[in-house]
């Protein structure tokens, strides 16, 4: 039985086939009641459907498209090699004679898991969360309904589905094998903690293919591995934790594959990036990365030599177009002829941005930021609606409020503030490589535009719902690993000279440290 108020609420009653039969009785009704019965085809309906008629379709659009390509590509001459093999060389053949380089770089990668694992032991995944009623309840109406709930009914349902099914199948697991509510949320945990080191695993991996200079590889895994708010994701109950992996998984199978000319590596991109658009639409831009490389190494091959990929192309087309429509499909309510794809009103108390003028976007209240020492949500207002100030300062710490904890430990306060300025190394990084992009390698440019594409994306965002926690640093994890390679690169041409080399070594080296330290007075506190 269903009750209507009849105060203008939609109820929706799914239909199923045989009969269905729904009563209403009225009492002392002050206004009509319309009735609207529309039906919304299976997910294997739409399978069907695509084998029948998307593949022939989309099999003629392809062929023109190629057909035009190959029209372009008979008057296009590229002299950049494709072929990159020089940049895949293991990390003990650069060259580099510097054993306390190789020493910091492989210490720093050692924090990170320790500090990962310290930080999951001390504070579980209660600590530091974004919305996770939202997402406990979309694991939870999984697990115990095996199907995807309506867009419309929950704070996270019209996320994409990939991290809800993977944490909804372990969660009825384990509470097949008697384990609480609260247990099997911490047991989640454990799968957070896996994404994360994955995400280590594959930056690193990713890093050695981008470059030969140790230093570059030391200042990119600084930020990914020591970095607080990326250290706080190993144990939240978020999809970010499985986007963060999934990322950092798939530009390397990308930028891997496309060094070699796609002859290996290509299917394992591919199933990365699907797998990446199965778990945030907003991680598209990777997936556009891979499409971007198809299309330059297919430009780029030799004649006769592009049949494979041409294939490469036929199968990344027919995927995603496949992809594309499960996910219109999954947030579109035919009662209100609308895709709904997000629950997000854009409005919070205290948290509604008025103007996106030049007093929000043109300032950077360094002091202000420094002298509170973080980013908090409900915090100084300088920080708040000042876009840069926000964005600098959650990117280390999060939008979160640290006074419990600079209440118990007397040196966190002074560890927050010298991050935050020894971390201004990672933007002048991003503005030297910002200015120097056009003398880059095609690759680093594609890189770089995937970066910029997803910021992109975070201003549309923005403006569509003006609030302060949708400014957050965090909507960047699809793109962290790129972040990191930008700030790194970008001092490149800087590490080799003498006194400033050694000054961007020590730089490197204590803000490495300060962020060690900080992270072990949080876990102390």
């Amino acid at each position: 039985m269903q009750w209507f108020e009849g105060l203008g609420e939609q109820v929706f009653v799914p239909l199923y086939n045989g009969d269905n039969i729904c009563k209403v009785k009225m009492y002392s009704a002050v206004k009509n009641h319309r009735f609207v019965v529309k039906r919304k085809i299976t997910f294997f309906d739409y399978t069907v459907l695509f084998i029948l008629f998307g593949i022939p379709l989309f099999s003629l659009m392809f062929y023109a498209f190629m057909w035009v390509l190959d029209k372009i590509r008979k008057h296009f001459h590229y002299d950049e090699q494709i072929n990159s093999k020089s940049l895949v060389v293991d990390l003990d053949s650069t060259g580099n004679k510097n054993g306390w380089a190789l020493k910091l770089f492989y210490g720093i990668l050692f924090a990170g898991v320790v500090l990962r694992l310290l930080y999951f032991n001390k504070f579980g995944i209660m600590l530091f969360q974004h919305d996770w009623h939202g997402h406990i309840e979309f694991i939870k109406y999984i697990a115990e309904n095996w199907t995807l709930p309506l867009p419309s009914k929950g704070l996270e349902y019209p996320q994409q589905p990939l991290y809800y099914l993977v944490t909804g199948g372990l969660y009825a697991l384990f509470r097949h094998f008697g384990l609480n509510e609260q247990d099997a949320l911490y047991g989640l945990g454990f799968f957070s903690l896996f994404c994360s080191m994955v995400f280590l695993y594959y930056s690193y991996r990713l890093m050695t293919l981008m470059s030969q200079n140790i230093w570059v590889r030391t200042v990119a895994m600084v930020f990914v591995s020591l970095t607080p708010s990326l250290i706080y994701m190993s144990a939240r109950i978020n999809n970010d934790v499985l986007v963060m992996a999934l990322s950092a998984f798939s530009l390397y199978y990308s930028v891997k594959s496309y060094q070699n000319g796609f002859k290996t590596g290509f299917y394992t991109a591919l199933t990365g990036v699907s797998l990446l658009f199965l778990t945030k639409i907003s991680a598209a831009p990777v997936e556009l990365l891979l499409f971007a490389l198809l299309l330059v190494s297919y430009m780029k091959a030799e004649e006769g030599n592009t049949s494979m990929v041409r294939k490469a192309l036929y199968l990344f087309g027919l995927v995603g177009l496949f992809l594309l429509g499960f996910t219109l499909l999954k947030v579109y309510l035919p009662v209100e002829s609308t895709f709904h794809m997000v629950n997000s009103s854009g409005y919070f108390p205290r948290q509604h941005i008025e103007t996106f003028g030049m007093d929000y976007f043109g300032t950077f209240n360094l002091p202000a930021l420094v002298h509170t020492g973080y980013s908090y949500i409900f915090g100084d207002d300088a920080i708040r609606f000042s876009f840069l100030s926000y964005q600098y300062g959650t990117m280390f710490f999060g939008e979160f409020d640290y006074a419990y904890f600079l209440g118990k430990s007397t040196y966190l306060h002074l560890a927050m503030q010298s991050v935050l300025v020894l971390g201004l190394l990672f933007p002048l990084g991003f503005m030297l490589f910002a200015v120097r992009s056009y003398r880059l390698p095609l690759l680093d440019k594609l890189l770089f535009a995937t970066l910029l594409l997803n910021f992109l994306l975070i201003l549309k965002f923005m403006f569509a719902y003006p609030s302060i926690c949708n400014t957050d640093f965090r909507y960047f994890v699809g793109s962290l690993v790129l972040l990191a390679l930008v700030f790194a690169k970008g001092l490149e041409p800087l590490y080799n000279k003498k006194l400033m080399g050694t000054i961007l070594k020590i730089w490197i080296t204590l803000l490495a440290g300060c962020e060690i330290f900080f992270l072990i007075f949080l876990i102390m506190a």
